[in-house]
């Protein structure tokens, strides 16, 4: 049998492409929406973008098909260059042949040969099982946190005017993009990112100035219907920006407006100003996967978040060599009086595959419980798993 041919989409194959992730997609999830209402800053004809979608064609037309999508992160001051794998489909008349095989090899080898300035991390949703022969693990862990009325009763919310709002406005896509760990997105991909099935914006103003939330109420009909199970009055956050005074007034006056059931927020795993408020008056916490990660250049991973790794000094001076056995690369990580990546290795070796040095690198858990580290290495349990996030309006 022939290799499937992988292409680019066409400007003019917008309808078939649709026609392939909702006709994939539905028939494995019946009651799935229509992706144009899922990701209109995709997928409306003013936002298409073919070049960023891979297709398999039969008879002229895709029976399947892929987004690659480039994408930043932010790692505090530093950007990412990464890509984003999402509405990976095939047709189901059309399975078995090797077409998702087939093009998510193709988006290895783009990948793999796009040089020094190429992809730096990148990021997929769905079965880990699924894709960790193409180099993505499931790694990045976030906070889950479930608040509501009574756990948030000792907050003041006289001081706050809530307000809710129509549109996406430059200040509020700014608070976003304030937040030091994120997926950066542009203002004009935002402005219909928000508006996915569901979704809301509230803002307030107040003693600590202007913050805002986009969140979803989980028995709005318009609800994608893979959320979590419904409960009545659950408030789900997509995203949250501003400072955490405003935030924490935003979680209290959805959860007193909710009809007594819970708001979730998810966060960075980092111990900032709001994190640690939401850890006061939580009802739930735990730790939760962002998402398959793969790395693409290690050493510029590394250099994008050494103002992390400074955080910790003295841990590893004598330097830390990683090496990923199965993409010939490696960095020296030198973590003394300051943190910096260097040429010359270390003197201690860690050498471990892609896979694994994802999971080394962004967890969920840290080092030592799933690495067999020395004493003197234990250290690193400090600095790792590295920051990482995704919000609910910039999922691929």
């Amino acid at each position: 049998m022939s290799q499937p041919c992988v292409d680019r989409a066409r400007p003019d194959e917008l309808e078939a492409l649709l026609a392939v992730f909702d006709g994939a997609f539905m028939h494995d999830h019946p009651g799935h929406r229509h992706f144009v209402e899922l990701a209109p800053h995709l997928y409306l004809p003013e936002n298409f973008r073919a070049e960023d979608h891979l297709v398999v064609r039969e008879g002229g037309r895709p029976v399947a098909a892929l987004a690659l999508l480039p994408l930043q992160f932010a790692a505090g001051p530093n950007m990412i260059a990464g890509a984003g794998v999402g509405q990976v489909s095939t047709l189901p008349e059309f399975r078995g042949g090797g077409f998702m095989t087939a093009m998510m090899k193709h988006v290895e080898a783009l990948m793999d040969r796009d040089g020094p300035d190429g992809v730096v991390l990148a990021y997929l949703g769905g079965d880990r099982f699924r894709y960790a022969r193409f180099g993505f693990e499931k790694a990045g862990c976030a906070w889950q946190f479930e608040v509501s009325g009574p756990s948030l009763g000792a907050l003041d919310l006289t001081p706050w005017t809530f307000t809710e709002q129509e549109r996406l406005a430059p200040w509020m896509h700014e608070c976003f993009e304030q937040k030091p760990y994120r997926r950066a997105v542009a203002f004009n991909e935002a402005v219909w990112a928000v508006r996915r099935p569901g979704g809301r914006l509230l803002t307030a103003e107040g003693p600590a100035g202007r913050a805002t939330v986009t969140y979803a109420k989980h028995e709005d009909p318009a609800l994608d219907d893979r959320v979590d199970v419904m409960r009545p009055g659950h408030v789900t956050i997509r995203d949250w920006g501003g400072p955490a005074d405003g935030v924490m007034a935003l979680l209290g006056e959805l959860a007193r407006n909710c009809g007594g059931g819970h708001v979730s927020v998810r966060t960075p795993a980092v111990g900032d100003d709001l994190t640690r408020k939401l850890l006061s008056h939580s009802a739930t916490f735990h730790p939760q996967t962002q998402a398959n990660l793969r790395i693409g250049r290690l050493r510029a991973l590394l250099e994008a978040y050494m103002p992390w790794f400074s955080r910790a000094p003295g841990i590893c001076p004598e330097g830390l060599t990683l090496r990923m056995s199965d993409a010939d690369q490696q960095a020296a990580l030198f973590l003394g009086n300051t943190a910096a990546v260097e040429e010359n290795g270390g003197r201690h070796l860690i050498e471990l595959s892609r896979l694994e040095m994802t999971s080394f690198l962004f967890g969920p858990f840290t080092p030592s419980r799933r690495f067999d580290l020395s004493p003197r290495l234990a250290g690193l349990d400090a600095v790792l798993p590295l920051p990482f996030y995704v919000s609910g309006i910039a999922n691929v």
